[in-house]
């Protein structure tokens, strides 16, 4: 695509940001918020070493996740990887410490999803600081799809929650107050 705009995307290009008729995370002052990014990093796993064969959904997050960081967002990175009883099912420290060497930044790994460590580290964070919390499918209730309490607290701890799927690019911001899809 020929760049005769001043923005392009792959929905089109654009003179303005007021000519798109979607909005993108550039369109959200996230300097000292709190965003908890709800990704999929699901990665093939060697069974006997636990580690990564395949970085492909790590590297399609990395772009995110350091904007997000450059903006001086407080970033507080949710995933999974496999669920239980797979060979797979492992904690996401690897997974963290390559998409640190993707981005050339330090993302801190938190050893838990949402007891007192994760809220710890997540009422500590500065801005520009990523912090990735464990797999949340050690949780019982996100398996379910029914977590209230994972919910109630991510509410609680952020200023906005955004959660990316990779097949559909689908970014969905969402707060206490709204929930609203945009494509990005």
């Amino acid at each position: 695509m020929a760049q005769n705009s001043n923005y392009v995307t792959v929905d089109g290009e654009f003179d303005s940001l007021e000519d798109r008729s979607f909005l993108t995370i550039d369109d959200y002052d996230l300097s000292g918020q709190k965003v908890i990014l709800r990704i999929d990093i699901n990665s093939s796993i060697n069974p006997e070493n636990g580690d990564l064969l395949d970085d492909t959904r790590i590297k399609r997050h990395s772009a995110t996740v350091k904007e997000l960081s450059d903006k001086y967002a407080r970033v507080i990175v949710l995933a999974h990887q496999s669920r239980p009883g797979k060979l797979d099912f492992v904690n996401l420290e690897k997974h963290g410490e390559r998409m640190s060497q993707i981005i050339n930044k330090e993302i801190k790994f938190i050893d838990d999803i949402y007891g007192k460590e994760a809220i710890k580290h997540i009422n500590n964070i500065k801005d520009g600081e990523i912090i990735l919390l464990d797999n949340v499918r050690f949780d019982d209730e996100e398996i379910k799809r029914e977590n209230e309490a994972l919910r109630k607290e991510c509410d609680e701890l952020s200023e906005m929650i955004l959660q990316m799927k990779t097949e559909s690019n689908l970014l969905r911001i969402q707060s206490a107050a709204q929930l609203q899809n945009y494509q990005i």
